[in-house]
């Protein structure tokens, strides 16, 4: 099912994003060891989290669909 909805998802993805990154600078991901990102999605919010966590943290995005990943 979530792989024939991988072309609506760019469209989605624009809208919330602000209030994605405030949520993840609330949450201190840089003082976390590990980190797993549950329903990644197309992994738009990797690079920023790859910013903020320590270099030596664990971080594992996962989705149900290999297509979004």
């Amino acid at each position: 099912m979530w792989d024939n909805m991988t072309v609506m998802y760019p469209d989605f993805d624009s809208a919330p994003q602000s209030f994605y990154y405030a949520i993840m600078n609330m949450l201190e991901i840089s003082k976390a060891k590990n980190i797993l990102e549950v329903g990644c999605g197309r992994c738009i919010f990797v690079p920023h989290c790859l910013e903020l966590i320590s270099p030596d943290a664990t971080y594992l995005a996962t989705d149900l669909s290999p297509k979004m990943i």
